[in-house]
């Protein structure tokens, strides 16, 4: 099964990573799909923390996630 997370970095003022912002994806292209918003929320957390898992995608840095309005 393939699962995929975009990460897009935080910079600080130097240019150096301090954290992520975790984006729902799909496929391999770099686009967000139309889907629903609380399904994407939702498969992201699932794919980041049980399929690729968070300490692989974050780092060590912080990692944000967008909610809906339903969360």
């Amino acid at each position: 099964m393939e699962v995929f997370v975009a990460r897009q970095p935080i910079f600080n003022q130097e240019e150096g990573i301090v954290a992520y912002e975790l984006l729902y994806r799909n496929n391999h292209i770099n686009e967000f799909p139309n889907i629903d918003g609380d399904r994407a929320t939702t498969e992201l957390i699932i794919n980041s923390f049980l399929n690729i898992g968070i300490d692989a995608l974050s780092e060590g840095r912080p990692c944000f996630i967008n909610f809906t309005e339903n969360y």
